[in-house]
This record gives structure tokens, C-alpha cells and sequence, in this order.
């Protein structure tokens, strides 16, 4: 199972370190995969610097803290075109990303997930979002119409591409 390293584990790997030892070596005494060790020191390592253990505990967390920055926030403008779209024609959200992205030549990109996300917080429009999935479409053959397997037709002869029956 996956757990954070925490501040006294870099504390560890600051003083093993420090001591000249190799991650592989220590690594093993800290509970942790080599390259596990090996992640943390080049993520959190500033370029030309030693590796600091609180430095590497600070820079850790204020990156955590930030991951919901990366996403994409819905501005204005983005939540106006697909109120627009879903206005006109019932769409799925990859639909409207492509729209969206083919309408400004590229300059406004927006992911699915988060157009689903916009869509999930202004139930108006839910309704205008497909279901989620894909609606499959049964071909008809002669065992759904209720023939069994001993009563079909079998080929007698195979030859190549030429079958007989």
C-alpha cells in the first residue's frame, strides 16, 4: 500500500545521505523501494542544492496542496459556450470539448471530465448530457432468436476461403 513520506523519513534519508550511502542501501531500512527513495530525492531536490529534509517536506506539501490548481477552471466565457451548445442539441462532454476546441482553432481546451464536473453543478443542464456509457446494440443471430447449437447448420467442408454446407 502506498503511504506519504513523511518528515521524519526524510530526516532519514537527509542523515543516510549525508553519510554517503546509496539509496538501494538504506532504502530497505526506511520500508521503503529504492526507487521510491530515488523519486523523492530527485522531486525534491533544489536544482545545484543538497537534499534538506524540510525544504523536500515543505516543497511536498505546498505541491499538494496546489494539485487542484492544475485543474481547469471554468471560466465565464467556457461555461457561456456550453451552455450555448447544450442549448441547441443534446451533447456528450467529449462532443463539446472537440466543439469547443475545433470553434477556437485550438486556443480553448477543455477537458471532458471537466465540462461533466460543470454540468454536475448546475442541474439545469444536467438534463441535456446523455446517460453515461455506451448503449450497445445487439446483433441479431440465430442463437438469440432461440435456436440452439445442436440445431444449427454447420459447415461440412473448409477449404481456404470456400466454406460448403
Amino acid at each position: 500500500m502506498f503511504t506519504h513520506i513523511t518528515l521524519a523519513d526524510r530526516k532519514h534519508i537527509e542523515s543516510y545521505l549525508n553519510l554517503g550511502e546509496t539509496p538501494k542501501s538504506f532504502a530497505q531500512k526506511l520500508g521503503r523501494s529504492a526507487s521510491s527513495i530515488r523519486a523523492e530525492i530527485k522531486r525534491n531536490t533544489l536544482p545545484g542544492k543538497k537534499y534538506s529534509a524540510e525544504i523536500a517536506h515543505n516543497l511536498a506539501v505546498s505541491r499538494s496542496q496546489n494539485a487542484f490548481l492544475d485543474r481547469l477552471a471554468i471560466t465565464q466565457t467556457i461555461a457561456d459556450r456550453i451552455r450555448k451548445i447544450l442549448e441547441t442539441r443534446v451533447a456528450t462532454p467529449g462532443e463539446i470539448s472537440r466543439e469547443m476546441c475545433k470553434s477556437s482553432s485550438g486556443r480553448i481546451r477543455v477537458t471532458p471530465s471537466s465540462i461533466r464536473r460543470y454540468v454536475h453543478h448546475h442541474p439545469d443542464l444536467l438534463e441535456k448530457l446523455p446517460p453515461r456509457g455506451r448503449e450497445s446494440v445487439r446483433e441479431t443471430t440465430e442463437r438469440s432468436l432461440g435456436k440452439s447449437q445442436e440445431n444449427m447448420q454447420s459447415p461440412k467442408f473448409v477449404d481456404g476461403d470456400i466454406v460448403t454446407y
